[in-house]
């Protein structure tokens, strides 16, 4: 019986990538600022869908 595989991975870095910032110093002075990532769609009719907001 053969030995079992090991995957690896491997981490080439640590970051916030999100709709209140890109990158920590970013991410958590927007955050603390108080700021949203939600809010409603306008590029388009949402009409006839059952989620109108977006992160």
């Amino acid at each position: 019986m053969a030995a079992p595989s090991r995957k690896r991975i491997v981490v080439t870095g640590v970051g916030v990538v999100s709709p209140v910032g890109q990158g920590i110093d970013s991410f958590w002075r927007n955050i603390t600022a108080g700021e949203c990532g939600i809010n409603q769609i306008s590029a388009f009719d949402t009409e006839g869908y059952s989620c109108i907001i977006f992160c």
